[in-house]
């Protein structure tokens, strides 16, 4: 076998078909990054526990 492998070596190669990706169109608007949207997730999130939480007692108040 390890006679043969370079002799398979020199061989031309079959010619590979190219790789292509196809784009989808998201219907976002100009401004907003795709690949930040779960940051945004985040944010709302905190912002509705917030509101149902109320404001932040003195005692609720991380400490340094």
């Amino acid at each position: 076998m390890i006679e043969t492998m370079p002799a398979k070596l020199g061989e031309d190669a079959p010619e590979a078909s190219k790789y292509r990706t196809r784009p989808h169109a998201l219907g976002m608007r100009p401004g907003f990054d795709p690949t930040r949207l779960n940051q945004l997730v985040d944010e709302l999130e905190t912002d509705v526990y917030l509101e149902r939480k109320g404001p932040l007692k003195r005692e609720d108040a991380p400490q340094p």
